[in-house]
This record gives C-alpha cells, structure tokens and sequence, in this order.
C-alpha cells in the first residue's frame, strides 16, 4: 500500500466543495484528525460545512481545537512547545509563526501531488524564504482597497478619488453633508493600519527584519510618520464619523448597509460573507478605489488573504496510510477536484 501523507486528506476537505460526494459515516476503523483554528475562523458556516462533508465522504472525523481569538497563539504554541500540536494547524504566514519552531513542528510539503496546481500568487503565501511551502492555502484569495458607495457617490455629485489629495478633499465633503466618510472602528485600528503599511514594506523586504532587531523604529520611517499624522488629522476632521472610538468592528456592515458610512478599508470577500442582508445598500452598489493613508503616492491595494493548513511534523496521523481497497478510504478520485479548487485561487 502507498504512503500518502496527511496533506493530501487536506486537499480532499476542501475538494469537496467543488463535488457532491456523500460517504460513511464516522466510525470505527478509522482515523480521527485534530484541526485547530482561531474559533471565529473555524465556526464560519461554510468551514463547518466543509468539515461536515469531508466526515460524510471519508468516514473519519474532525476533532477541533478551537479557542477564542485572543487566546489562539498562546495556546497554539504551548501545544507545539510540548510536543501535543494537533495533526493540522489552521494559520496565516505572518510574524505570529516566529514563535514556532517552523523547521522542527511543521512538514515542509514540496512533495505533494497538487503543488504544481498552485497559482504562483497563492503559492507565493505559504511559500518561506528558502523555497518551501509550508501549508495548503485555503480561504479568500481577496483584494483589499477602499471600498467605497459609488450608487451613493452619483446620487451627491461625489467622484472616486486617484489620488491623497481629491481622497481628503472628499472626506470633507461628505462630513460637511452629514455622512461617515470612512468607518474606521477603534477595535480594528491595528488592521486598518496594515493597507497603509504594507506598501512600505513591499517597498523594503528587510525592514520588518532591521525593526524587529532595533536597528531601526517606526518613528524612523517617514511613511509610517506620514501614516499616524494623516489618521490622527482624520479623527480630528471627524471623517472617521463622530463615535469612532465608540464603534466596534460588528458596525462596519450596518453603517455601510443603510448609508451613514460611505467607505471602508477592507477586503472585497468581506461583502459576501459579513456585510448584512436585506440593507439599503448591498454589494452591487460598492466599488474600488486605492486605500489612501499618505504613505505612498498614488494609494495602494492588498492582494490575496490566504490562510493555510499546515501539517504537524510530529503529529499521529502524519504519515498516514491510504489506498483503495485498504481499511480506510482512499483518496485517488479527490486529489484532481482539490486542484481545480487551488486554480480558483
């Protein structure tokens, strides 16, 4: 029988998204697979479904580890520190991993039979500095930008801006007739900043490295000074609406839906899965401008938010046995459907 390792199972788990498979249902004889994620990521309804569908087709089961947000990394690397990881690891690449061993908890997974179904924009986040890919991306492949109301827009005589100078301009004008013109809400201040920062350091591949060592501050880049002045100036003008530090990020949708905001930093996935239903307003009625934040001359866009599934090095279910004909179900079917989902990317 043919080792298969755990990342093809992964593979299947979203696969079927794209099939109608039904199966077994759990039970013994075979495999169980500890999936641990942020609690917000893995209670969405479309993951659950996928984990559904994936115990329908295979007969295994999910178990999930799934604390809440805030606790997340902390207990997500005390289980790796004291070899009790679970078998799959639900996790962006960013600078959170440095608190991992990389090498030693995960499994590198150049090797796979889907790697070459990657596009090279989704394989480029899961990809580290030395050419290995560390996990199988899933999740959005989104743009993120200035969302902005461009029905609401026409109906005021208002344009889409190219540039800081006709961004602030609007702002203005949109407070001077009683609208929000960006909802910017205090408990995502830190994420907000990220579509003005991320050019600078596109623009500097080392700087993250020179700031996380003290060689350098953030006081020492002139963007990011640009940046804090331009958000402090806004608060002040009052365009991130007068209750700012008062509004919480579950009052993005509702002020967007019926009107009293009319922009938005975020990610265009987001209006399929949080902007609310039934509103004034609806998804056909948004469009794209650059985020505008001073840090870069003509405004800059995010691409893709792509999370990953990664495979615990050390974990049970690892090396993994599969094969037809075999105790549990094998795979060979799954594995052409997964990488048709890889090139929806």
């Amino acid at each position: 029988m043919r080792k298969r390792p755990l990342l093809p199972l992964l593979a299947l788990v979203f696969a079927l998204l794209l099939t109608s498979c039904v199966g077994q249902r759990p039970g013994d004889g075979h495999i169980t697979l500890t999936v641990m994620g942020k609690r917000s990521d893995v209670e969405k309804p479309y993951m659950t479904r996928i984990f559904e569908r994936y115990e329908a087709a295979t007969g295994n089961r999910i178990k999930l580890i799934a604390p809440e947000d805030s606790e997340f990394e902390t207990e997500a690397v005390r289980l790796f520190g004291e070899g009790k990881g679970p078998d799959v690891l639900m996790h962006f690449y960013n600078a959170d991993l440095n608190r991992f061993d990389v090498a030693a908890d995960f499994r590198y997974l150049n090797d796979q039979e889907w790697v070459d179904d990657l596009t090279d924009s989704a394989r480029a986040y899961c990809t580290d500095g030395d050419g290995d890919l560390l996990g199988l991306p899933f999740w959005e492949s989104s743009v993120s930008g200035c969302y902005y109301n461009k029905t609401l827009l026409d109906s005021l005589g208002l344009k889409a801006a190219a540039t800081q100078a006709e961004f602030d301009t609007l702002c203005q004008a949109l407070t001077e007739i009683g609208y929000t013109p960006v909802c910017w809400p205090a408990d995502g201040c830190a994420w907000m900043a990220q579509f003005g920062l991320d050019p600078i350091f596109a623009d500097d591949p080392d700087l993250l490295e020179r700031l996380n060592s003290g060689e350098v501050r953030y006081a020492d880049i002139p963007a990011v000074t640009n940046m804090v002045e331009w958000i402090a100036n806004a608060a002040k003008r009052g365009w991130f609406g007068p209750d700012y530090l008062e509004t919480g990020w579950s009052e993005i949708s509702p002020a967007l839906a019926d009107g009293r905001a009319v922009m938005t930093f975020i990610w265009d996935t987001w209006f399929y899965t949080d902007l609310e239903q039934g509103g004034k307003y609806t998804v056909d009625d948004f469009a794209l401008m650059p985020v505008f934040m001073d840090t870069v001359e003509g405004g800059t866009y995010e691409g893709g938010n792509l999370n990953m599934m990664m495979v615990n090095r050390n974990g049970d279910q690892v090396d993994q046995e599969w094969g037809p004909g075999g105790r549990r179900p094998g795979l060979p079917g799954f594995l052409r459907p997964a990488g048709e989902l890889q090139r929806r990317l």
